[in-house]
């Protein structure tokens, strides 16, 4: 049941990660992920991934700053 329920939460920030800003998007014309304040090293699928799994575990470490991480329901 707790793997089903983080595989939910990944899901959920993932997809609120990949839709990126609306507002920058529409200066844009594309679509593009969110990468304000992410290590742009792993990039949006990471960073969700690695939001979700530190929450989780409650370690406290940090590669992307959580008032940056987009939700899904705007």
């Amino acid at each position: 049941m707790v793997g089903v329920i983080y595989l939910v939460f990944i899901i959920v920030t993932a997809i609120g990660e990949y839709n990126g800003n609306p507002a920058v998007n529409s200066l844009l014309g594309s679509q593009q992920p969110n990468l304000e304040g992410k290590e742009v090293r792993f990039g949006w699928a990471q960073s969700a991934l690695f939001a979700v799994s530190t929450t989780g575990t409650m370690c406290g470490a940090v590669n992307s700053l959580r008032v940056v991480m987009r939700v899904i329901f705007n």
